[in-house]
This record gives structure tokens, C-alpha cells and sequence, in this order.
């Protein structure tokens, strides 16, 4: 077993390429750099200081390499990495970008993330020379053979920075909450006159597109992803690790790591941070810097691994999510496939646990008119009403928490008819697969009893069909049941799946929680993370 050393890795310029703009640009330069079509870094200040540092840097990125048999983008990025550098064609600045896109993409290879490396070049005629480097390196080492894997690699000179930085963030934004098609990208890139080079279909040029928009405009929040790479001749081969060694770096690290491990989301605890495709990580440790994954790195015990690099991700931060509760009169009909969102409605059913033990239930539009002063014949006649127009517009949809998802199901099995909630989570066929669940109000729990005798204070029985109820000794009468509130054993609150069953951009509850991030919503709420 192998132990990360503190001296094994130099950590460069840990700021991303934002930070590292403002780090060396001249006052008011930022706010004036926002500008669309501004010159900044062309031939306006191109004998500046400043404008020689960005005039410097190029961006490669990357997407769609790897396959379900095997490679993972991250490695090959990683190894081009020290490749380049080898070459002394460049060096690399700060942090390379791993950035999610729409997980529920249904032609992605496995977690839909694609790559953005910023380098700064060591001379101007360097540009080239990274780009014949890189073409020939992705095209030798892409899983190709796959029917999936379609690579794209783009290639950004930073004098086209600021030019492209508006196009490729609207580019990115679409990628990551909606369905970014090939022919957008082939549009930008012929409109922009973009470097790019890509195999088969290319597909991958919208994720490599995409994080560049992400990495030129900097992300409104942000995580850190530690991961350890195998040597080649164990690719394929059952990992050694030792499990207690990754429970050791969470006790140690969380909340400031997280998903590294899952205590109670299954019935027993796991390593979750450990994959089980045949690809080249051997491990992966997230958390809210590099210093704290790193430090929790350290605790690892594992086989021997050939590397490991941190990257600035969007992992972790909800950026997939759609908000679709503005309104309360939504249209559930105008929810789109394999599209994530935010939906705010009323349980309409209770849950049901179906074979394969997955739970589902329904869920309707939140009514305006509805009121408890309107008459039961009122209340009667919307309800015939709403019926009748589920056919135009959709009232109620299903709602999943699968099998994956362990003991979230039992909070979902404690919901009511009536309870006012928000989910979180994709729309894949008709179905909303739930990440996490805010129980906004809970809906009193009635049940009906047969009536109690005022004499003797036994339970009264049936009378006969329609014909009361009555106590045998007493010969007392009751047309009716009694109803009471039955206390009901969850409370109003934000609950979340286990981190074995967590999206990667899913955000952990722990990080509202502890306030790393500008979250006023959330900030308020009762928040019951998964552990």
C-alpha cells in the first residue's frame, strides 16, 4: 500500500484563469473587459505588459475521449499535460478545468465531463507545435473503437480571449442545462474561425466548446477534485486499497471533503469515492479546496499509483438545475426531456414501493384558486374541471426515488397526499428522478375511528351498512367516525439522496450547511444532509 507524500506534488498557481486575469491586469481593467467586443488583448494594448501575459496563454480542451471499456478524459488530458511540458513547449497555469455537463445527455460515455487546460506558452511560435503535439496524442490514445467516444479538441490563442468569451459562455450554459447538438458547435466554430480538430462524429467539440466558455468566464461556484492515476499495466485489474484508510481521510476532512465515503445511505457503509469502471482512477477525493483534498489524500493507503493532478470543477454546485417554480401555476407539459429542474407541486398519491423496490408517487400543480373558505361544492366542481383539462394542460406528473438511492426512499415513503414540496432532479421519460426533496409544509395526517361511548368509553361498533355505529352495553349511538391528527414522524426540511446515489453536480447539503457558498435560499431552510 502506498501512501500521497506531502512533497509529491507541486501545486502551481491554485487561482483559476479569472483570478489570475485580475492578478495581473491593471486597475478598472476587469470592469472594461466585460464589454462585448472590446479590444483588450489585441492590437490596443499589445505592447502592454498585460496584454503580452494574455497574448501568452492558449487554452486546449478536450471531451469525448474515453469509452465504458476504458481511458478517462481526465488521464489523457492529464498525460498531455506532462507531455507538452516535456517538450518545453508551455507550461501549465493553475489548475486544469474538469467541468460537468447535462448528466442526463443519453449518448455520454459516463459522467458527460469534458476538459479545459489554460497553458501559458513558452514562445509565440509554440501555438502550432501544441496543436500538432495534441492532435496526434488524442488521436493515438481516444478509445475510438468505441461507438460512443466521438473526440473534439478546440485550441485558443488568448488574443481571442475576450472575443469569444460571451459566444462560449452562452455555448457552455446551453451544454450544461439543455441539449447543446453537434451542429451548434460546428456553427461556432466556423463562425469564430476556431482552431479545433475532432475524430468520427466529433461530438466532443461541444463539450470541449463548452469548457471553454466555462474556464474564459470563471464559475459563480466552485469545488476541487483530487484524482489518483494508475500505472498502465494495472488498467483493467481489481484495485488494492485499503477501505479504512478512505474513512480515516473523511473523519478527518468532511465536511470540508465530501462523498469520499457513505455511512448510512445503504445497509452498510461504503467507499464511494473509489470507481468500479475499468478506467485509469484509482481514486477521487472532492472537497471545497485543494488544500483539503490534498490533506485528505494523504491518508490514503492504496496499490501504487503512477500520478495525480487537482482540478477546478463544477461538481457539486446544482449548475444543472432549471428553475422551474417561479410560477405556481406551471405547466408540468412544458418539462423537457432529459432536462434537470427545480419543480415545486403537491403530493397527489401515496408513494408506492414497485418491484426492484423503487418508490413512486404523483405530483400536481400547486392551485391559485383553491381555497378552504369556497363551498365542497365549489372545491367539487375544479376538481371536475381539472380533470377535464389534464388533456391540454399536464396537472401531475410521476416523481422516482430508485432503488440506488437506499434509505431516501424511506423519507419519501413518509409523504401524504397534500404535503407542499419542491424536488430537485431530471425529467427522463415522463418521470421525475429525484435528487433531493425540500418538505416545504406538511399536510395534516387524518384518520378515522370508530367513535367512543360517553358512558363507558369503549369503542363503539358498526351499526350495520348505514346505520351509525353503537355501543353494545350502553346502546348508545353515533352517525359518524371521530377523525384525529395523526403525528407525523418527518419534518419540514431539505433532504437529499445518500452519496453513493449522488449526480456529480448534485450539491451536497453539507456545503448549504456549512455556508461555502453564497446559497441565501438554502441558508434558511431546516437542511438534513445525508449524514
Amino acid at each position: 500500500m502506498e501512501k500521497i507524500k506531502p512533497d509529491a506534488v507541486v501545486l502551481q498557481d491554485l487561482q483559476d484563469l479569472q483570478d489570475l486575469i485580475k492578478l495581473n491586469a491593471p486597475d478598472g481593467f476587469i470592469k472594461h473587459s466585460n464589454i462585448e467586443n472590446s479590444n483588450i488583448g489585441n492590437s490596443n494594448i499589445e505592447h502592454s505588459d498585460f496584454g503580452t501575459f494574455i497574448d501568452s496563454l492558449m487554452i486546449v480542451s478536450l471531451d469525448d475521449t474515453d469509452s465504458n471499456e476504458g481511458m478517462c478524459t481526465t488521464y489523457l488530458a492529464s498525460k498531455l499535460i506532462d507531455l507538452l511540458d516535456s517538450e518545453n513547449f508551455c507550461v501549465l497555469v493553475g489548475n486544469p478545468y474538469l467541468i460537468r455537463l447535462n448528466p442526463s445527455i443519453p449518448y455520454k460515455t459516463r459522467g458527460n465531463a469534458a476538459i479545459c487546460i489554460v497553458f501559458k506558452m513558452n514562445s509565440p511560435d509554440c501555438f502550432d507545435k501544441i496543436v500538432s503535439v495534441s492532435k496526434e496524442f488524442i488521436s493515438k490514445n481516444s478509445e475510438i473503437e468505441c461507438d460512443k467516444t466521438n473526440p473534439g479538441v478546440v485550441f485558443i490563442p488568448g488574443s481571442r480571449f475576450f472575443e469569444l468569451k460571451k459566444p462560449l459562455h452562452d455555448f457552455y450554459k446551453k451544454a450544461q442545462k439543455e441539449v447543446a447538438e453537434i451542429s451548434g458547435a460546428f456553427s461556432i466554430i466556423e463562425k469564430y474561425e476556431i482552431s479545433s480538430f475532432y475524430m468520427k462524429l466529433g461530438r466532443g467539440l461541444i463539450g470541449a466548446l463548452a469548457a471553454s466558455g466555462a474556464a474564459l468566464n470563471g464559475l459563480s461556484d466552485k469545488t476541487y477534485e483530487l484524482l489518483a492515476y494508475r500505472f498502465q499495466e494495472n488498467f483493467k485489474t481489481a484495485r488494492k486499497i485499503d477501505s479504512d484508510s478512505f474513512f480515516e481521510a473523511d473523519k478527518y476532512t468532511y465536511p470540508h471533503t465530501w462523498d469520499t465515503v457513505d455511512y448510512f445511505g445503504k445497509s452498510k457503509k461504503m467507499v464511494v469515492s473509489v470507481p468500479n469502471s475499468p478506467d485509469p482512477v484509482l481514486f477521487g477525493i472532492r472537497g471545497e479546496s485543494p488544500d483539503w483534498v490534498l490533506k485528505a489524500s494523504k491518508y490514503i493507503k492504496s496499490e501504487p499509483f503512477e500520478h495525480y493532478r487537482i482540478f477546478i470543477t463544477n461538481q457539486g454546485t446544482d449548475m444543472h438545475l432549471i428553475d422551474f417554480t417561479k410560477d405556481s401555476e406551471n405547466d408540468f407539459s412544458k418539462l423537457k426531456d432529459i432536462h434537470s429542474y427545480k419543480i415545486k407541486g403537491i403530493v397527489d398519491s401515496k408513494p408506492e414501493t414497485i418491484e426492484g423496490g423503487h418508490v413512486f408517487f404523483k405530483i400536481k400543480n400547486k392551485s391559485k384558486n383553491k381555497s378552504k373558505n369556497k363551498s365542497k361544492s365549489e372545491l367539487e366542481s375544479e376538481n371536475e374541471s381539472e380533470s377535464k383539462n389534464e388533456s391540454s394542460q399536464k396537472i401531475k406528473i410521476d416523481c422516482a426515488a430508485y432503488e440506488p438511492t437506499g434509505n431516501f426512499r424511506n423519507i419519501i415513503r413518509k409523504l401524504i397526499p397534500g404535503d407542499e414540496i419542491e424536488v430537485y432532479g431530471s425529467f427522463k421519460n415522463n418521470t421525475f428522478n429525484i435528487e433531493k426533496i425540500d418538505l416545504k409544509k406538511l399536510s395534516e395526517d387524518i384518520v378515522f375511528k370508530n367513535p367512543v361511548c360517553p358512558k363507558c368509553f369503549k369503542t363503539m361498533e358498526s351499526a350495520g351498512k348505514n346505520q351509525g355505529f353503537r355501543c353494545k352495553n350502553c346502546k348508545t349511538k353515533s352517525n359518524e367516525k371521530i377523525s384525529q391528527s395523526k403525528p407525523r414522524s418527518i419534518e419540514p426540511g431539505i433532504y437529499e439522496v445518500p452519496p453513493s446515489a449522488r449526480r456529480h453536480l448534485s450539491k451536497p447539503l453539507i456545503r448549504c450547511l456549512n455556508k461555502t457558498t453564497d446559497d441565501a435560499e438554502n441558508s434558511k431552510k431546516n437542511i438534513h444532509p445525508s449524514r
